[in-house]
């Protein structure tokens, strides 16, 4: 098989203060059947021991794949830490791996795969995942769903649900044409999805490739938080998440100036995304208000948001126990 049927490829493991599974976590990227391949072992100066497994299985392995250790001098959240590891990696397809899940050995020859059959197209290619608890334990799941491709011209909706971060990839110009995202974003499942649909496609592969895990120290989980940490850390999604939006518009921008874009394409993308915009910033103005202001939000919303958001906004506003109570 020739150098251009397999390109470089990054596999760039982000940790944080995950010294209970990181050794787990590295065995993963330094399993991969695919090469060459740049395995990134980047921390983000982590206050526990973190980084010091990471250095140590570095030193010690004498496999086929490229090491490249970095640690960070701060903290500095995870959209910084992926714009930075961007600019220390070197592969055309950039595969990327939290520290605390675990990436089957055969996920990045799964992907490049994929990619191949795309005719190395520029986008997103991520997969299904296998869920797991902190014990390592597989936690049932129901549904799924077929592998596809989304393009542009689809004119499909879909581009705005983002992908499964624990298992994305993206190529490399995704992010080098666009440059550098906005950093007040928390998580990369959708800005750069919505990137690789201005440039190529989304692609989804229904093959398992990561074990990923739910536990307390787990990004998304709220359940277990007081209903005043709740609240802020809602806010903060939600200013994230909006924050997604004013980045993709930049984006279009963009990519309109360089013709990258149709007139037909450019106007249904910006419609496709109004009432997603405007759905984040009612939560934004939600969580920001005072308890008048929280009413206002509610009532100037309806019939533009589902009624269901309606009820619960009106919930956590006046009765704020019951949205605090499951724990």
């Amino acid at each position: 098989m020739t150098e251009q049927d397999r390109p470089l490829v990054s596999f760039a493991l982000l940790a944080y203060n995950q010294e209970r599974f990181i050794r787990e976590a590295v065995e993963g990227a330094l399993a991969q059947t695919y090469s060459p391949l740049q395995v990134i072992l980047s921390d983000d100066c982590s206050t526990d021991r973190t980084f010091e497994v990471m250095q140590q299985m570095a030193l010690t392995y004498a496999g086929p794949h490229t090491i490249q250790l970095n640690r960070n001098e701060r903290n500095l959240g995870l959209a910084y830490h992926i714009n930075h590891v961007m600019q220390i990696s070197e592969g055309q397809l950039i595969v990327v791996a939290a520290g605390d899940d675990f990436s089957l050995p055969q996920r990045v020859e799964a992907l490049v795969k994929e990619w191949r059959k795309r005719n190395f197209s520029s986008g997103s290619i991520y997969s299904s995942a296998i869920i797991i608890d902190d014990l390592g334990r597989t936690i049932p799941t129901v549904g799924g769903k077929d592998s596809s491709c989304i393009r542009l011209s689809d004119r499909n909706s879909e581009i705005f649900s983002g992908v499964y971060g624990c298992s994305h990839a993206w190529t490399r110009d995704v992010a080098t044409i666009f440059g550098a995202y906005d950093e007040r974003i928390l998580q990369e499942d959708l800005i750069i999805p919505l990137r690789s649909c201005l440039l190529g496609s989304i692609c989804f592969i229904s093959e398992p490739l990561v074990k990923y895990r739910i536990h307390r120290g787990t990004i998304s989980r709220i359940s277990y938080l007081s209903y005043r940490d709740r609240l802020m850390k809602m806010r903060r999604y939600w200013i994230a998440r909006l924050a997604v939006f004013e980045q993709f518009e930049r984006d279009v921008d963009h990519a309109a100036q360089l013709t990258m874009l149709s007139a037909d394409d450019e106007t249904w993308l910006r419609l496709a995304m109004s009432p997603h915009r405007y759905y984040a910033q009612c939560h934004v103005d939600f969580f920001r208000s005072t308890l008048l202001g929280k009413f206002r939000t509610i009532f100037g919303s309806l019939g533009r948001v589902p009624v269901i958001q309606s009820a619960k906004w009106l919930v956590i506003a006046t009765a704020p126990w019951l949205y605090g109570a499951r724990k």
